[in-house]
């Protein structure tokens, strides 16, 4: 959803860019933690209602990245050379501009990951994902934080070890994809 978005407002430009970065504005302007609470008083707490939770509030991340990186692209001069060579919009898109943010969306996925674990975690522990009997790490911290002084830490503790190094091992994913995907990164390199 939110590449598609990204690539209209970034590639045709004037009113649907007007109207695709104001719809983005508007999603990213709720507080999160106001959003959550919304959906999970409205909709119930259930696993489904989460990922689409997530869905909604990373899409608006992922239609600015692939606008940014579109407009970037669109101007390049291959892609300029194609333009004039006589080559459509399909197909500028499919071969040119589509590929090249392949790159940059994956790494940011990588880093969305990387904080929906955190998220979902918290979530859980504050009881507004979902249910108790779900088990999820932050379920687990929850269930475990009366535990936590009287003998039993590692009922929090393991999850929590859990939690961190899940988050650690995307955010190193990321930089990994960033470092190996982006070609000023390797031209920089040598």
């Amino acid at each position: 959803l939110g590449l598609a978005a990204g690539l209209v407002a970034g590639y045709v430009g004037g009113r649907s860019d007007r109207l695709i970065t104001g719809v983005i504005d508007l999603v990213l302007s709720v507080p999160y933690l106001v959003l959550v609470i919304v959906v999970a008083s409205v909709l119930g707490r259930s696993l489904l209602n989460v990922v689409l939770l997530f869905g909604v509030t990373a899409s608006p991340i992922f239609a600015r990245t692939a606008r940014a990186e579109t407009l970037r692209i669109r101007e390049s001069g291959y892609v300029l050379a194609a333009r004039a060579a006589g080559a459509g919009t399909p197909r500028i898109l499919a071969r040119h501009v589509v590929p090249n943010l392949v790159g940059p969306l994956l790494t940011l996925a990588t880093f969305e990951i990387s904080a929906m674990i955190f998220y979902e975690a918290g979530l859980s522990f504050l009881g507004l994902s979902v249910p108790p009997n779900v088990p999820t790490w932050g379920n687990m911290l929850q269930a475990g934080r009366k535990s936590l002084f009287t003998g039993m830490p590692w009922l929090s503790v393991f999850p929590g070890f859990a939690i961190a190094l899940s988050g650690l091992a995307m955010n190193l994913t990321g930089d990994f994809l960033r470092d190996v995907l982006d070609p000023r990164v390797r031209r920089r390199a040598r």
